[in-house]
Formats: C-alpha cells, structure tokens, sequence
C-alpha cells in the first residue's frame, strides 16, 4: 500500500485480515468514526479501499443477536465453572433476518498482511461472525488495548471464536459466543479451557 493510505485505512483492513471477518458498516463507523455525525466520510474512504481491491462491500440478508455489554460469565483459572443451564436460558431469541451493509477483506488485502482471512463468510456463518464483530466494536469502544490484542488465530489446542493474545502472540484470554451453544456445549468448552488454564469471557 502506498503513502496515500492514512493509518485508519490501514487499521480497517488490518483489522478485517486479523481480527475479524466481516463487520457492518455501522460497525466500523463506530470503531472508526465515533464522532463522525454522518456517513459521509467513512463512505468516502471505504469507496477508496473498495476501488483499490482491498476490501468489498455488499448489501446481505443477516440473523444476527446483538451482544450484551458485558460478558456472560468471565472464567479464571480456579474459579468456577459456569452455570451453563442459566447462561442459554438469559439468552436472547433469534431476531428475523435484515439487509446489513457489510463490509469484509479481499485476497489482496490478506495477503499484504500475511493471513488467510478474506472473502465473505459462507452464508451459514455469517450471523456468527456479525454477532462476533459486535463484541469487537464493544471492546474497541469500551476495552481499547484488549480490541489490539484481539486476533482470530492462536496455537492453542482448543477452540475459541476469537483471542486476545501477548506481544509474542500466546493466547491470553480466549473469547466464545453463545448464541449457538447448547449447556452441554458450554460445559464442554470450559472443560476444554480449563484444562489448559486459559481464561475465557462468554458472550
């Protein structure tokens, strides 16, 4: 990319190659023009990473929860496990499907960062990932230095739909939603986490 790109232009596509695979367009205008009182700049500036290959931009149909402020249950290495039962009975029903602006990496932009995330998300992953993207526009908001060490990847063995991770790039906190999970998968995941000591937030 060359010197005509301002350090939030670089910040979006780093963000949609290594923190996340699709955001609305609500989203990014929140994480990256919070006082902004229209549309008209962010529009302007997406337009120009559109042109230049780096991003894409579409109107999709999309299910998505919309995430709560905190989250449902934070787990330390000691502490107690969940109460899975309660947790999944607190969540929200399934709103309808609704047009979002979504916005998501290309090939291009992965590869100028070295990943492996870009395109849209297949169709039956994209509530997820909204839904995930919510959570980071939550912590760019709220938790700034922990949305930085937010990355989609870790070398630990268990799963996590998202991590925040040190310099070195070791998991510290692993982050996993809840919208789909039944109890027994929550019991399943916290076994899955404490068995490695990794702490873990459920949203």
């Amino acid at each position: 990319m060359n010197t005509l790109w301002t350090e939030r232009d670089l910040a979006i596509v780093e963000t949609l190659t290594t923190r996340i695979r699709m955001m609305t367009l609500e989203q990014l205008v929140r994480v990256w023009w919070p006082k902004a009182n229209n549309n008209g700049a962010s529009k302007r500036r997406l337009r120009k990473l559109t042109e230049a290959g780096m991003i894409e931009q579409r109107i999709v149909n999309v299910s998505c929860h919309q995430t709560p402020d905190e989250p449902r249950f934070h787990w330390l290495p000691g502490g107690v496990p969940p109460n899975a039962d309660d947790i999944v009975g607190r969540r929200a029903d399934s709103p309808a499907s609704v047009s979002m602006h979504v916005v998501n990496a290309t090939k291009l932009a992965a590869n100028l960062f070295g990943s492996t995330v870009y395109d849209l998300p297949e169709l039956h992953r994209r509530r997820h990932e909204t839904a995930l993207a919510f959570v980071y526009t939550h912590f760019a908001a709220t938790r700034p230095r922990d949305a930085e060490r937010w990355n989609l990847t870790s070398d630990a063995d268990v799963s996590a739909d998202a991590w925040l991770v040190d310099s070195e790039q070791r998991p510290q906190l692993a982050i996993k939603l809840v919208s789909a999970m039944t109890p027994e998968h929550i019991v399943k995941a916290h076994e899955r986490f404490a068995s490695t000591s990794i702490p873990y937030e459920l949203w």
